[in-house]
């Protein structure tokens, strides 16, 4: 139980701030941050994303703001362009056009497309109108085409149907080969993993939809048609090689495919489409390699989050040790999905996360820094104040030491002399009893540290402290009147008799010079039995204390005395000190040209 309360603290502050953590998670557990996961994502796929590809696979685009190519595509423009691609011979030729591409509302054209093709046994339709559909192939004449190559799949949805710019291919594992891709894929001469492979068995994880990979432009070659028109056929390389001919279309859903390009394109409408020829490649690739992102949905993100934030919060560590700590979560998270993807392919979004905490840290870690360096100032300052007491003890030290001879004098004098007065001679033997009883206890308490440290509280009667020192004072200052007033008792408190001596007395002294100048000078002392404490009311109507003053007072040595032979600022600021190392509290108030109370309370015996 030791090495757990070294380690970890609880306190109701703590707890409260572990409780705000609660409304908060539950509050964004249903945001979706889509730009962050897109933009994590594909700083991972930018990291693995040339680990498996079929070389064999060639792309060609034709983009429809270069090159004199129109859309809706012209007839004769994409004929010259396929006979140009088949005079190269490549093993298959798959045609990944929509019906947009081929004018959809023109019957009689995709008719025409259509028998020009039928002919060539090596030409494949990827028959789709659109990428979001998971039924693909809606076109009533296109669908008619023998050589189809169908692959089901579904948009991001998390990411958003209309944010055009970030989404991305997905499959469901479910639905994997719906399409009769399998078979389509292996005829067309590649060698494909069977549909056990994607059917992942640890299904705890909750990996049930996967990103076809987005490999950067370029990948499969990606060649542009205007280039391929004007390119001599020794210098185009598509012999035995499958041969996809796209266009930029909205309908790709693989944009962005680094994390550079996305960058630079969040906020703009200026974005670069994705060739549909190189998403029908990624698929393909996915079937052939097996290379595919597992998208893990069952694991509770903001869950951990909430528990590595509360075990911070509890650990019981310097402030600027948890800051540390807390600025490392980030780029923890993001080091540990990494690892996790590029050996296992397993995608866990974490944008909740990022998100949450980078507002935490944003908000949170000034706000304790600012409070550090107020800590920090704080500490200095009673650094400063206790260099002074320090230096002030071992002065009183040295004058204990000096004061003793002379003490021993008085002693013997007294001893042999006769006082008019009994009383008197009850003040004078008790006065020099104290003065010798504090010479001693300063010089044991001050001499080595070990005295300072350990000394120990002891059973105190406060009454008997306060008659005997109130005794002495009124004979000093016979025009003030002194009150004491004890309404319990048991007046006894737990304390260190010599500290308390001291700093009543003190007190007394400060309520005695603010009744310099009042005509009707009152002290009273009143000893009040409260709870668990006995408390001590030491009350004036002298000058008091200015706003300013009082202030500080207690915290910072400080005096309102004009001739400091008869103050130095440090009494109030000791007495405070020492009764809260007893557990006790010190509190003081005052009103000017009213009067100062000041409140002792001790922890009962």
């Amino acid at each position: 139980m030791q090495w757990f309360n070294r380690w970890f603290s609880f306190s109701w502050k703590k707890l409260v701030l572990v409780a705000a953590l609660i409304p908060l998670m539950w509050f964004v557990r249903d945001i979706e941050f889509g730009r962050v996961e897109a933009l994590t994502r594909d700083a991972l796929q930018y990291l693995n994303n040339t680990s498996r590809v079929e070389k064999s696979i060639v792309t060609i685009n034709i983009n429809g703001k270069a090159n004199n190519f129109e859309r809706p595509l012209k007839i004769s423009q994409l004929t010259t362009l396929i006979d140009h691609i088949l005079e190269n011979n490549p093993k298959h030729l798959i045609i990944a056009l929509s019906n947009s591409d081929l004018n959809y509302s023109n019957n009689d054209i995709r008719k025409e497309f259509m028998t020009y093709l039928t002919p060539h046994e090596n030409i494949y339709m990827f028959a789709t109108s659109s990428m979001a559909n998971e039924d693909i192939g809606d076109d009533e004449i296109l669908t008619q085409f023998p050589r189809q190559l169908r692959i089901t799949t579904t948009y991001d949805k998390t990411i958003g149907p209309r944010d055009a710019k970030r989404r991305r291919l997905m499959i469901s594992l479910d639905r994997i080969g719906a399409g009769g891709e399998f078979k389509q894929i292996e005829n067309l001469g590649f060698t494909v993993k069977p549909p056990e492979y994607f059917k992942y068995a640890w299904n705890w994880w909750g990996a049930k939809m996967a990103y076809f990979k987005a490999f950067p432009e370029g990948t499969f070659g990606s060649y542009d048609a205007g280039w391929v028109l004007n390119q001599k056929n020794k210098d185009l390389d598509f012999e035995n090689k499958t041969v996809i001919l796209g266009t930029n279309d909205e309908y790709s859903f693989l944009y962005s495919h680094s994390v550079f390009d996305l960058v630079g394109k969040i906020g703009s409408s200026d974005y670069k489409a994705y060739p549909i020829s190189d998403t029908v490649a990624n698929a393909m690739n996915m079937y052939i390699t097996g290379d595919y992102m597992k998208l893990v949905t069952g694991f509770n993100d903001l869950l951990v989050l909430f528990v590595v934030i509360s075990f911070l919060i509890f650990l019981n560590v310097s402030i600027k040790k948890k800051i540390i700590i807390f600025a490392s979560l980030i780029p923890s998270i993001l080091f540990l999905i990494s690892i996790v993807y590029i050996f296992s392919d397993f995608y866990i979004n974490i944008s909740r996360s990022v998100t949450l905490l980078f507002f935490l840290q944003y908000f949170a870690i000034p706000f304790v820094v600012l409070n550090i360096f107020k800590e920090q100032e704080s500490k200095k300052l009673q650094e400063i104040n206790d260099a002074r007491i320090d230096a002030l003890l071992t002065v009183s030290e040295k004058v204990a030491h000096d004061i003793r001879s002379p003490l021993s004098a008085i002693n013997l004098v007294a001893e042999r002399a006769t006082f008019p007065d009994a009383e008197y001679k009850e003040i004078f033997d008790g006065a020099v009893k104290r003065i010798d009883e504090t010479a001693t206890k300063i010089l044991t308490r001050y001499r080595t540290k070990a005295g300072r440290e350990n000394e120990k509280t002891e059973q105190i009667n406060l009454a008997d402290i306060i008659n005997e020192i109130v005794k002495e004072k009124k004979v000093l200052n016979s025009k003030i009147g002194f009150n004491v007033i004890a309404d319990t008792g048991n007046s006894n408190a737990l304390g260190l008799r010599l500290d308390l001596e001291r700093i009543i007395s003190n007190i007394l002294d400060n309520s005695i010079f603010a009744l310099k100048n009042v005509t009707a000078p009152k002290i009273s002392i009143a000893i009040v039995d409260a709870s668990n404490f006995i408390r001590i009311d030491i009350a004036d109507n002298g000058t008091g204390i200015p706003d300013q003053v009082l202030k500080v007072v207690g915290n910072e040595r400080i005096t309102t005395k004009a001739d400091t032979n008869q103050g130095n600022g440090i009494g109030l600021l000791h007495a405070k000190r020492v009764i809260e190392r007893l557990n006790g509290k010190f509190e003081i108030s005052s009103q000017e040209n009213i009067g100062t109370t000041i409140r002792i309370s001790l922890p009962k015996t």
